[in-house]
């Protein structure tokens, strides 16, 4: 996973064990993947991911189907926090500005 996360330009975990990828994994798997994560700091690269790579909030929707129920509000906690952090700390508006991607509300 930090692998991927590395090859997206994401430098915000460094792992002990890294592994050399031929290819990431695709958007949707990592936000899922980190979704599920145990560890906090894992669960909180979403937000750098989502940051860094916000063209990946096309994926949120799908995302949400491939999560169990119980995993479903984690991501949608980390999405909205990024969504806030976007508007509030990116002074012009990037190419893809996470809240026109997906209604946080429901």
């Amino acid at each position: 996973m930090i692998s991927s996360l590395n090859s997206y330009g994401v430098q915000f975990l460094v792992g002990e064990n890294e592994e050399e990828i031929s290819s990431p994994l695709h958007p949707r798997e990592l936000l899922a993947g980190l979704s599920l994560q145990d560890d906090a700091r894992m669960r909180l690269a979403l937000i750098a991911v989502l940051l860094q790579k916000p063209e990946f909030s096309l994926e949120a929707s799908d995302v949400l189907d491939m999560l169990p129920n119980a995993h479903q509000p984690i991501f949608k906690l980390y999405f909205t926090a990024a969504c806030y952090l976007q508007s509030k700390y990116y002074e012009k508006p990037r190419k893809t500005h996470l809240l026109q991607r997906w209604d946080i509300r429901g």
